[in-house]
């Protein structure tokens, strides 16, 4: 059976954000892990409904849940690098927040619960260092002392994975992201079998993951989510393309307009147009500006 990418963010909630026992212990298991905690149950505050998966989807967050001990964690898993992705992270931290405000968990601030933001990126998002997880939290720039651990941002990158170390030598992190980005590679099925042998919690989502790349229903709806995930990738690609065009063309543009600036006190006209390239209006026009 040909299994779903993970890697899709509507797959990845079908895994983990649905609202049965082993997505939740697939779940708990990933964040357990990830970030060194201890959930023992979740609730989750937006299941997965896949019969209405086109409403669901106006949602920004994959997956939120609250634990037992309170806390507030938003999983999410993206592919694509968005301008101002960092920001909408800090955006999300600070709804979640919001909703510990209006649940009646934080007029007594004192007592406000943990929230946590959790993004696992398929792209570089931090090139100036080699750590696959990054945490933010509030600090004083000067002496680097916290102002509050009330709210943290993870991030998790994907590309930074060394896919040449052993699995011996690879921490539960590299493990999952590891398992996230292959499992649906038949040429990596040997490697990922390895860490099945390891991982109790990664085995129990793979059980999930087999269930749920047999729903045709799913498998259909993921294809077009991945086409509009090409489509828009090709779009962002051509407008890059279309921009650099633009600005080696204006760059060119300037370069001929120095060359005329500079051979108006010794050339006519004609010849700095037949020179450069400019119009003869554009010459002129220099010429009227330097009287």
């Amino acid at each position: 059976m040909e299994l779903l990418a993970l890697r899709s963010d509507l797959a990845f909630r079908a895994v983990f954000g649905r609202e049965n026992e082993k997505c939740k212990k697939a779940l708990m298991a990933l964040l357990n892990d990830v970030l060194g905690l201890n959930i023992t149950n979740l609730s989750y505050a937006n299941p997965l409904n896949l019969q209405n998966y086109d409403e669901d989807k106006k949602s920004e967050m994959d997956i939120e849940v609250v634990t037992d001990s309170g806390e507030r964690i938003d999983i999410e898993i993206q592919l694509l690098s968005v301008p101002g992705f960092a920001n909408r992270m800090i955006y999300y931290g600070s709804k979640l927040i919001n909703e510990c405000l209006n649940s009646g968990e934080g007029y007594e601030y004192m007592a406000m619960k943990k929230c946590k933001v959790l993004s696992i990126v398929d792209f570089t998002l931090f090139p100036h260092n080699l750590r696959i997880q990054n945490r933010f939290r509030m600090k004083e720039l000067e002496d680097n002392f916290e102002l509050s651990d009330v709210l943290e941002i993870i991030f998790l990158e994907m590309s930074k994975l060394d896919e040449t170390k052993p699995l011996k030598e690879k921490s539960p992190v590299e493990r999952w992201l590891y398992f996230l980005k292959y499992v649906d590679d038949a040429a990596r099925e040997e490697q990922i079998a390895e860490i099945l042998d390891e991982s109790e919690g990664i085995t129990m989502a793979m059980e999930v993951l087999k269930e749920v790349s047999a729903d045709d229903q799913l498998r259909t709806k993921i294809r077009l989510q991945e086409k509009a995930e090409n489509d828009w990738k090709a779009r962002i690609y051509y407008a890059k393309q279309e921009g650099i065009a633009k600005g080696r063309a204006e760059g060119e543009h300037e370069k001929q307009l120095e060359i005329a600036r500079k051979a108006l006190t010794m050339l006519d006209d004609q010849t700095i147009a037949q020179l450069t390239g400019l119009a003869l209006e554009e010459v002129a026009h220099l010429r009227a500006e330097q009287k």
